[in-house]
């Protein structure tokens, strides 16, 4: 994967709403990803992606840190390395969080619980639907998968979590 597909995900995660620093000069480096940009974070979890239910928030920082970890690998020029945590990892924790956010909003009695597993189960088929090309090694794939997942799980949790969390706050459920 070269410059040109890593723009693309870095400008698709940005048209979806990520508040991403990735305003730097760019320096093609090993497989041609920017090696200038060291250890930074495509994504920094701030308290804009907390929805004050520790938990999930929890949940969420390790969402935010397993993408970084893909990030880091490939601004590392590690693609293979980052496709393997991506699907061994990454898209194994994403399934147990969205199952164990809608117990949680189930539990608390969420009136927006059905709307909500409609994103997920957007989310989880674009994911399926993407899987099997990412599992031959698709760097197109790969690159739709990373910018769905960075686009998707920051929007998300501003946008729909957010509400599940004033809720239970609101009734006194945290």
């Amino acid at each position: 994967m070269g410059p040109e597909p890593i723009r693309r995900i870095f400008l698709i995660s940005f048209l979806l709403g990520i508040k991403a620093n990735i305003i730097k000069p760019f320096s093609w480096g090993k497989d041609g990803y920017n090696s200038i940009w060291g250890a930074m974070n495509m994504l920094q979890f701030t308290e804009e992606l907390l929805t004050g239910v520790p938990e999930m928030d929890l949940q969420h920082k390790t969402l935010v840190d397993l993408l970084n970890q893909v990030y880091q690998l490939l601004m590392d020029g590690e693609r293979a390395s980052a496709q393997k945590l991506f699907k061994e990892k990454l898209l194994e924790y994403v399934e147990t969080h969205l199952s164990e956010e809608e117990k949680f909003m189930e539990s608390i009695g969420y009136p927006e619980l059905e709307a909500h597993k409609r994103l997920h189960e957007t989310f989880r088929k674009e994911i399926i639907r993407l899987a099997p090309a990412i599992e031959e090694g698709s760097k197109k794939a790969f690159e739709q998968a990373l910018a769905l997942s960075w686009g998707w799980l920051y929007t998300h949790i501003t946008k729909a979590d957010k509400k599940y969390g004033a809720f239970a706050k609101e009734k006194g459920l945290i």
